[in-house]
């Protein structure tokens, strides 16, 4: 990764976590990393050298913290699941926004919240990562009554929660 996105995913980073900011879901778009990432074209290949270098840091600074990418796809009228089954298609329903990263609660990660959103697996190996790396992917779809035209909303999480306490304790203490 080149040095300035290096250095602002690092600051981001110290700073929604010394900040309580994740607590709020902060999130930093790909833009913001790097403008060579507006363009559409470059935002899976950039999302996920972000989310690497992200989780190096993560594990590197001790934080007990997911770090994810969130990637908002198309409303739909209905509750589709995790209907793309390639990169190319799961491109072809990317929304208009960038992705961005997000850092939270390993909890959050594992069960949905009170929005009680309908929550799909995805295999990380869609983004060619290996889920026995600890990575994880899900869709997530809701709607808001009233908005959007009732329309669903929907988008992935790409993250890797911190594989246990333990990885962070001295290896004394193990």
């Amino acid at each position: 990764m080149r040095f300035w996105p290096a250095r602002r995913l690092r600051r981001w980073l110290a700073m929604t976590c010394q900040s309580g900011a994740w607590q709020r879901l902060d999130s930093l778009p790909l833009p913001s990393i790097d403008r060579r990432y507006t363009e559409r074209a470059t935002w899976i290949p950039a999302a996920l050298e972000c989310l690497v270098f992200a989780r190096q840091l993560r594990d590197r600074n001790r934080i007990p913290l997911v770090v994810a990418v969130t990637f908002s796809l198309v409303p739909v009228p209905f509750p589709r699941g995790a209907a793309f089954r390639s990169l190319e298609e799961f491109t072809a329903e990317l929304e208009d926004s960038p992705p961005a990263l997000t850092v939270f609660d390993p909890d959050e990660f594992a069960e949905p919240d009170a929005g009680d959103p309908t929550v799909h697996d995805v295999h990380p190996g869609l983004f060619g990562l290996d889920p026995a790396d600890g990575w994880h992917a899900e869709l997530r779809e809701w709607r808001f009554p009233g908005e959007g035209g009732g329309e669903y909303f929907r988008s992935v999480l790409l993250g890797a929660p911190p594989a246990s306490a333990d990885q962070f304790l001295d290896p004394a203490r193990r």
